[in-house]
């Protein structure tokens, strides 16, 4: 299960990045690090070039199908903590205590 998730980040993250930032559409995004929690994802990724504001970001993706759900994004702040930037209208929210 977790090596079918693997696959569909590795291979949607720019699509993930693109429409949670759609100012930033000239960005590719790299996965660093993927943590899987029930029927959640944790995605750390990074920005190139790094223009969206922080250094790195973590998407939660919510798979209630073959194609996740964005539901949230930290971003990871410069006192090196990371922080909810923000969260998606009318989708759940029990991922916040993960």
């Amino acid at each position: 299960m977790s090596s079918d998730r693997d696959y569909v980040i590795w291979n949607h993250i720019n699509t993930i990045g693109h429409e949670s930032f759609p100012d930033n559409l000239d960005v590719s995004w790299k996965v660093l690090e993927i943590v899987h929690k029930g029927r959640y994802s944790f995605v750390e990724a990074e920005a190139f070039p790094p223009t969206v504001g922080y250094p790195k970001f973590k998407f939660v993706l919510l798979f209630s199908s073959d194609q996740p759900t964005v539901v949230g994004c930290y971003f990871f702040d410069k006192s090196e903590n990371w922080s909810l930037l923000f969260t998606m209208p009318r989708t759940p929210s029990d991922w916040k205590t993960l």
